[in-house]
Formats: C-alpha cells, structure tokens, sequence
C-alpha cells in the first residue's frame, strides 16, 4: 500500500501594523522592496495555485477513486485539494478517514473535510453534520445540516427537519420540521415522505391536519416497500370516504409517474 502525504499550501502573512484610515503611509527604500517582495510571492502562488488547479484532473480523480485506482486517485485529486478545489478536497478527506491508499487519519481527514465545507460542498457539510449529531453534539452539526439543506441535499433536508422537530440544536419549531421534510418527500427521500405523512396526519401545535395529503405520501412511501407505510396509509383511509381515497390514490399515481 502506497504512503502518500499531502502540502498545506497557504499564502504568507503580510506582517505590519495596522494602516492609519487618516494617514497613508510612505513605503520607500527597504520598506517599498519588502512590500513589492510580498506581494510578488501573493501572486507566484496565486498563478501557481491555478495552474497545479489546471493541471491536475479532479473528474478523473475520482473517477479513479470509484474504481479502487488508489494510485491515480492521489495523483490527481490531492493537488487539485492543495490549490483549491473544494471537490478534491471532499475526496482527499475521504481517503483520509477511510485509509484509501494511506494509513486512516481522522484529524486529516476533518482538516481536509472542512476545507472543502467551507467552500459550500454540499456533501462534505452534511458528512460532518450529520457525523456531530450521531456523536451526540447536534448544536455543532445543525448549521451545516441546515446550510446542506439549503443548497437542496435531500438526507440534510430530511435531517434538517428531524432536528426541528426534536428542538434538537435549534428552535424547536413543527412547522419548519415540516417544511424540510416535504422538501425532501419531492426529492423522493422516503424516511421523509414517511415523516411528512406522520406530522399531517397526527399534528402538533402549528400544522393543519390534512388527511388526504398524509394518505398521499403513505401510499407513495408504501409503494416503495418503506417499512410501516401501508399501514399507516390504510389507518388514515379508515376515516376517509371512498371518494377521498381514490383522489389521493390518483394523485399518488401522478406523482410516482412524474418520477419515473
């Protein structure tokens, strides 16, 4: 098994005190070489930060990755982390964790998982958020479960609405629970389609009852073999006129078809 360590590349602090707002300082002599210096080196990494970023070929990367090609993986994905690339950085912190080509390291795994978090990767906030809630600490997962949930990532909606729910790291609040739910019920994530229902048709404090609409995503979630949906949907039918369940039925129908 292949070794393989990475570069932390990080620009040079330009040192100094802070600049008067009233009083612009003169560089001259030393001074003025010391600052064109500094920012000449600013650029040089800045250039060579895009071209390693050009060079290097994150699709192929992970695409090396997904078929088990440890050596290409790293060639080609720890570079792309390096300069930037938020992508390559989930990856490298995956292979990280999961000791793909390397010894498992968690703590680089999380530097390298945060790295590309904090540019907005979807599923690098929703590894990390969802990995704080399972140890027990969901006011640190929340923010990025619920930024993952933003950006559409159906499992941070669904988690986003669990945690609404439960009040667990953030207000508790039915309605939001239930909005990130539904959400995630259209992009066909079951457990949410299933927790949707549940919330429609037993409501606590904020949501309307509406039966049809729970027997809807029953039927929907049963269709797909989630497990105590179809009895569930036939516990709401028992109160629902035949009229009532065809409409739902119908637009069950619809909507799987829509999917398909």
């Amino acid at each position: 098994m292949t070794n393989v360590t990475h570069t932390r590349m990080s620009l040079p602090r330009l040192g100094g005190p802070r600049r008067d707002a009233k009083r612009r300082p003169h560089l001259t002599g030393s001074g003025f070489a010391r600052f064109s210096f500094a920012v000449g080196w600013v650029m040089l990494l800045c250039i060579a930060s895009a071209q390693i970023a050009a060079a290097a070929d994150v699709p192929r990367g992970v695409g090396a990755f997904l078929i088990g090609n440890r050596i290409t993986a790293w060639r080609e994905l720890l570079p792309a982390a390096n300069a930037g690339d938020a992508e390559a950085q989930f990856y490298v912190g995956t292979m990280y964790r999961h000791g793909f080509g390397t010894e498992t390291d968690n703590d680089e795994g999380l530097f390298w998982l945060t790295k590309a978090a904090g540019q907005g990767h979807v599923r690098a906030q929703f590894v990390l958020g969802f990995e704080a809630i399972q140890d027990g600490r969901p006011a640190a997962g929340a923010p990025n479960i619920v930024a993952a949930a933003k950006a559409g990532f159906a499992a941070a909606q669904y988690h986003a609405g669990v945690l609404f729910r439960d009040g667990a790291g953030v207000p508790q609040n039915n309605l939001s629970a239930l909005g990130w739910f539904l959400q995630a019920a259209e992009q066909d994530y079951l457990a949410a389609q299933y927790a949707a229902a549940l919330l429609l048709a037993n409501p606590p404090a904020g949501i309307r009852r509406d039966i049809p609409a729970a027997y809807r995503w029953f039927d929907i979630a049963a269709r797909r073999g989630y497990p105590a949906a179809a009895a569930s949907r036939d516990s709401v039918g028992a109160v629902m006129t035949r009229q009532e369940i065809e409409s739902a039925q119908a637009a069950a129908d619809t909507w799987t078809k829509q999917r398909r």
